[in-house]
């Protein structure tokens, strides 16, 4: 019997946090390059000799950003996704398997996203007093 992709696994580690902000907001802080470091870190923890920068793709169909960073044989492929809960919006990151990372490894890197998307959520709520009562950027 053929194993099945681990991409498509249940048991992928993953972490979750409800976010004040709306999933549009959420989603166009997410996918913004410039907010990357403040949320995500600068990257610098996670390079190795020989790793490649973050590089980061955001897909608005699926509210979801992919980074990726790492070296030959040592690559991380994390995916935030973005969905609306209640009046706010609910951000889940997964690690997808790949070559040179899985098991512990995936484990390690679910544990440090737990950081990100607490800092995510402070800078969205600080961001909130710049919002009028229709939700409208001031």
């Amino acid at each position: 019997m053929d194993s099945p992709d681990p991409r498509e696994r249940n048991d992928t580690p993953r972490r979750s946090r409800k976010i004040s902000a709306d999933a549009d907001e959420t989603f166009e802080f997410l996918s913004d390059d410039r907010n990357l470091p403040s949320w995500w870190g600068s990257g610098a923890e996670r390079e190795e000799e020989g790793a490649e920068g973050l590089h980061m793709d955001a897909d608005p169909g699926a509210r979801a950003v992919h980074l990726r960073w790492g070296s030959p044989g040592m690559w991380r492929h994390m995916v935030a996704s973005v969905a609306p809960d209640g009046p706010g919006s609910r951000v889940t990151i997964q690690f997808v398997p790949v070559p040179g990372c899985d098991g512990v490894c995936l484990d390690r890197e679910i544990l440090r996203a737990g950081g990100s998307l607490r800092r995510l959520a402070r800078l969205l709520d600080r961001r909130a007093h710049l919002v009028d009562t229709d939700h409208y950027w001031l």
